[in-house]
């Protein structure tokens, strides 16, 4: 292993890290989102389409968010394991 692939495989480790502390520390806060949305919905006869349309645009971005951190999370584990391997 190079010396940069060692750096980069670092790198990946340490941001899986983050990422993982980031969602342990949001987790709570995109249900609580979520569940406020679909209370919103489920509740007000009245919102326009574009309310629905913005509140759909935010789930999804909710949705995002969570899925870049689980991949990050998962390519930092996939790191450490494969430092671990080469004896970093």
């Amino acid at each position: 292993m190079t010396e940069q692939e060692q750096q980069e495989l670092q790198h990946q480790a340490e941001y899986g890290c983050k990422a993982k502390i980031a969602k342990e520390f949001l987790g709570d806060f995109l249900l609580v989102q979520r569940a406020d949305i679909y209370r919103n919905l489920e509740r007000n006869d009245t919102l326009t389409s574009e309310q629905v349309l913005n509140n759909r645009k935010y789930l999804q971005i909710l949705r995002i968010f969570e899925l870049n951190a689980e991949r990050y999370i998962d390519e930092g584990e996939i790191a450490e394991k494969e430092l671990s391997e080469n004896g970093y």
